[in-house]
């Protein structure tokens, strides 16, 4: 009974999209005569097609090559019609239908990607010189020496929208697809269209999905990476356009008369241009992945020194809503951590250069940048919600920028690291930055326990006892063991200044001969547990403890180590298998004098 009414249902499933091909089929080689009616069933079928399917993923009851003419017929009547509105429809349907990685051969074909990226607008083409003129210049001001099709004006935006959302699933599903789109054209019709930015006739969601699928190709096609930053100077246009668009002006969020130098710290951000930013700010951290310093020219360094400058003011920014602008402040941070270390004093200025209200200040420079981000660490600290992807990019980018900036250094280790008052608790115990990054090493998470023992060791100018001093032997041992030095080290040889900017207070002091250093909090005197033993008592209990080692070691709860001569923990076994070696060839060696002898 039950698989009669499934083959039912499957019967009537292929026979609507049956018909539904049929109509498309006829609309392709409709003639004026009957092609108003034939659109009119055909809009009725493709409606019902997407009533149907809408919140489908993928689709078991369609086989494969009903699928193929079903997206064959959706491709050629978009290509043929005159109709947005059934051009529209049909873009729905693939919409659809591309939600589903299976049987996805049609879409991957030349012809049906250069229809979509057609319909998106995204062709480019050359223009003659008279109509070119005013769109060529403009691009070419923006950084870009592509000229865009001239057919802007005829383009139903409305229409390009829905192409673009085709596009941007079947990139992201399909790596075939990508392979068709990239060598298409499409990668330099986004760009030539982004680079007119100051153009108020494309609309928000024309701009948007030119930047998330802009954004898809770069996350996914790795070799076009180079091609845009060498052959379509993407890097500079996106830099271009973040300026235009975090710009504040008299006239509204839309003129195009700011420049980057009329930033104004503080401002606030609209909810679209914030949208378009964190776009372009993804495309960027995809474009400047696996940068060095050292090879950089002195235009490219001149470009990256200006994002660190903008960076700086959209850290500053806020948005619409508080969570919009933690989610400008970590794709700002993101694209931090790509930007090569010594950049990052571009963070800072001089004070009264732009500062209003109230700024936080420290040696004459203005620290607002850099105290957002502790803000950001702070705050997703507190929500305890996917550390490995939060925390990870933004304490990397807090050592980075503390390992090679004295003042950004100083600055969060009064922040995070503050003369020790309250010894009486556990470094980890509280609500202070300090307490909670401290409790991250000796997080489950490597990554992130890692990353936050790092940052609070730079912060202490990689000095063992200091890291000690504030965090208790216990906590620092993961760190130590990893950098050898768990026998103290030698000092550090970072870039560190070399006075002693580790002042102690009155209550620290009156408690520091009390201060148990593995815990690291002060503790009550105790009294010799072994006290008034007889030795054969003692010699009872420490037998009773190493029987409790021996038994936790053969169950591999524990592994004995010993500190080797690098500072790093050495497995007794190994240690005593090394010995062994050893000894046997020293007596073996002995053996062979003796028989010279």
């Amino acid at each position: 009974m039950a698989g009669t009414g499934q083959e039912k249902r499957r019967a009537s499933c292929f026979g609507k999209i049956g018909a539904l091909v049929d109509h498309l089929v006829a609309a392709a080689v409709s003639t004026a005569d009957n092609d108003e009616k034939n659109t009119e069933v055909l809009l009725e079928c493709l409606d019902n097609f997407y009533t149907e399917h809408e919140k489908m993923f993928t689709f078991p009851e369609l086989n494969p090559d009903l699928k193929k003419e079903l997206i064959g017929g959706l491709i050629s009547c978009i290509d043929r019609s005159h109709c947005p509105e059934l051009s529209i429809k049909c873009l729905c349907c693939i919409r659809l239908l591309s939600r589903d990685i299976a049987d996805m051969v049609k879409f991957t074909e030349k012809t049906s990607v250069h229809v979509l990226v057609k319909t998106a607008g995204l062709l480019v083409a050359t223009e003659s010189a008279s109509d070119s003129t005013e769109t060529t210049d403009q691009s070419q001001d923006n950084g870009s020496s592509h000229n865009v099709t001239s057919s802007t004006d005829s383009i139903d935006y409305s229409v390009a929208v829905e192409s673009q959302k085709c596009l941007c699933n079947l990139v992201f599903q399909n790596a075939m697809v990508r392979a068709v789109v990239s060598t298409s054209g499409c990668i330099e019709g986004l760009m030539a269209r982004i680079s007119l930015f100051n153009n108020k006739i494309f609309p928000f969601d024309v701009r948007f999905f030119d930047l998330r699928l802009l954004f898809l190709l770069t996350a996914l096609c790795p070799e076009q990476r180079g091609v845009l930053k060498s052959e379509v100077n993407a890097p500079t246009v996106l830099q271009r356009y973040m300026e235009h668009l975090a710009t504040p002006s008299r006239h509204g969020d839309d003129d195009d008369s700011g420049t980057a130098v009329a930033m104004v710290i503080g401002a606030r951000l609209t909810e679209k241009n914030t949208e378009l930013i964190m776009e372009i700010l993804k495309v960027q951290f995809n474009l400047t992945m696996n940068l060095k310093y050292e090879e950089l020219d002195g235009n490219e360094e001149e470009l990256f020194r200006s994002i660190v400058v903008l960076l700086r003011h959209l850290l500053m920014c806020s948005t619409s809503s508080l969570q919009q602008t933690e989610e400008l402040r970590s794709h700002c941070i993101n694209l931090l951590t790509n930007i090569p270390g010594p950049l990052a004093t571009h963070l800072l200025w001089p004070m009264g250069q732009g500062s209003a209200g109230k700024p936080v200040e420290y040696d004459g420079h203005h620290m607002g940048a850099v105290m957002s981000i502790l803000s950001f660490l702070q705050v997703k600290i507190e929500q305890g919600e996917r550390y490995k992807e939060t925390l990870t990019p933004v304490l990397t980018c807090l050592c980075e920028m503390a390992r090679v900036n004295r003042n950004i250094r100083k600055f969060c280790r009064i922040q995070i690291l503050p003369p020790l008052r309250n010894v009486e608790q556990l470094p980890e115990e509280g609500n202070q930055l300090r307490n909670r990054l401290v409790k991250l090493m000796t997080s489950p998470m490597t990554e992130v326990k890692e990353v936050a023992a790092d940052f609070i060791f730079i912060l202490c100018k990689e000095n063992v006892q200091r890291l000690i001093k504030y965090t208790g032997y216990g906590n620092a041992a993961g760190l130590l063991a990893t950098k050898g030095l768990m026998a103290g080290g030698a000092p550090s040889t970072g870039n560190y200044s070399s006075g002693d900017d580790d002042t102690d207070t009155e209550e620290y002091l009156s408690l520091r001969d009390g201060i148990n250093p593995i815990t690291g909090r002060w503790e009550e005197p105790k009294l010799n547990p072994m006290e008034g033993m007889t030795e054969e008592q003692k010699e009872f209990e420490a037998d009773k403890l190493a029987q409790a080692i021996d038994k936790m070691s053969r169950e591999g709860i524990i592994t004995p180590c010993v500190v080797g001569r690098d500072g790093k923990p050495i497995p007794v076994v190994e240690m005593v298998q090394q010995q062994q070696i050893q000894d046997t060839a020293v007596s073996s060696g002995s053996d062979e004098l003796n028989q010279v002898d």
